[in-house]
């Protein structure tokens, strides 16, 4: 079992984030006495060497994102066969559930334009993996794009966590086909972005489990305040797959007219820290106030701010945002989400959101008899003495061939 302090390659276990099906979530710092970066990594470490099934979906997991050039995706950093971990290069932040929880607090609103800036980022990183194409000529595919799986540094650029591996995902986040039964693909993961970008308007989830009503029916609200979203929408969760955007730059150019046509500006890169503050400014606001009664108070001003903020940008032109659902409760794993703005082991490590790692696809396994070298990126430095090594070495050959001739 690993534990605090331990080293895996060149880093040490700082603590561990979460544990799930069979392989351990942990923060670590690199701590090889060089000032290589990225500082930090977040590991996936295996609680049983034994389970050669698991040791090949952590290695198949690592040569897959070993294809993926993009900053949306995380890098790997190395898998170590002999300890069973996979390091992966993951900045500090939030992921897009807790932000959406907070939206729904009414801590913070979100723009319109924030919320289709967000989509188009997220389908330029799914875009990356599915031009991808394995032997074959199979696409890979996400099939498990929930909020918990899109991360958001603290300057705003955002990730995609999960491709590789089978997880699990509540049934009213999966695409039609995939709820009975079907293989992931494509036009399933354009359906998973299009339900998170009808939450991240209305700030309600699509379904919830066990009451599913008709996608028509959910999306009526858009039909009237903005209806070219929802025009888009309704292709893009269409039930049969041939239905939706044939091809991912189809579906990107589409946000990208949303985004044009509806105006506004979006807040993207400020998100995190607005929401760092909003949640500092009420914690000061209750620790300063020896009276139950006044912090509540204050409280309820931040909230009434708040929907105020909501009610100008239902009056803007663009996307308008849909009443707030009181009959949704606050979610009860709230309190555990919000752990992320904890203060933290040292400065710069913020616990990071896990994702759940379960059995790998069948046909993206791969031995795991040798252990892999961490991907290692060279320093300016080191790229300036390749080059003056280089030319030194070819200014030397022409001497020789001078002199020769």
């Amino acid at each position: 079992m690993p534990q605090a302090e331990q080293r895996i390659g060149p880093f040490r276990l700082l603590q561990e984030l979460e544990a799930g099906a069979g392989v351990s979530l942990w923060a670590g710092r690199r701590d090889d006495g060089t000032q290589r970066k990225p500082r930090l990594a977040t590991l996936r470490i295996i609680e049983d060497l034994g389970d050669k099934q698991v040791v090949a979906d952590l290695r198949a997991e690592y040569d897959l994102l070993r294809l993926v050039d993009d900053p949306r995706v995380p890098k790997p950093l190395g898998f170590f066969a002999g300890q069973g971990a996979l390091a992966l290069a993951q900045r500090p932040g939030i992921s897009l559930k807790v932000l959406l929880l907070a939206l729904r607090d009414e801590l913070l609103p979100m723009s319109p334009a924030s919320a289709l800036d967000l989509a188009l980022e997220i389908a330029h990183a799914v875009r990356a993996m599915h031009a991808i194409l394995l032997e074959g000529g199979q696409r890979i595919s996400h099939g498990h794009l929930t909020s918990e799986r899109v991360w958001l540094t603290l300057d705003g650029e955002v990730q995609v966590l999960g491709f590789g591996a089978r997880l699990e995902t509540p049934a009213p986040c999966l695409p039609p086909e995939a709820r009975v039964g079907g293989p992931g693909s494509v036009a399933g993961d354009q359906w998973q972005q299009a339900a998170m970008l009808f939450e991240m308007v209305t700030l309600e989830p699509l379904f919830q489990e066990g009451h599913r009503p008709d996608v028509s029916e959910r999306l009526s609200k858009l039909d009237t305040a903005y209806p070219a979203l929802a025009r888009t929408l309704h292709r893009a969760l269409a039930q049969r797959p041939e239905d939706r955007y044939t091809l991912d730059r189809e579906w990107i150019r589409a946000l990208h007219g949303l985004l044009r046509d509806g105006g506004g500006v979006s807040e993207r890169r400020e998100l995190v820290a607005k929401l760092r503050a909003a949640r500092a400014a009420r914690a000061r606001a209750r620790a300063t106030s020896p009276n139950p009664a006044a912090s509540a108070k204050r409280d309820s001003t931040l909230g009434v701010q708040a929907r105020e903020w909501v009610e100008k940008a239902r009056m803007a032109p663009g996307v308008r945002l849909t009443p707030l659902a009181a009959e949704l409760p606050v979610p009860a794993d709230l309190a555990k989400d919000w752990k992320v703005f904890e203060p933290p082991l040292e400065d710069e490590l913020l616990p990071l959101d896990p994702v759940q790692l379960a059995e790998m696809k069948p046909d993206l396994r791969a031995s795991t008899g040798i252990e892999s070298e961490p991907i290692r990126a060279r320093s300016r430095t080191e790229l300036a003495s390749m080059v003056a090594l280089a030319s030194l070495t070819v200014a030397v050959v022409l001497m020789l061939i001078r002199m020769m001739l």
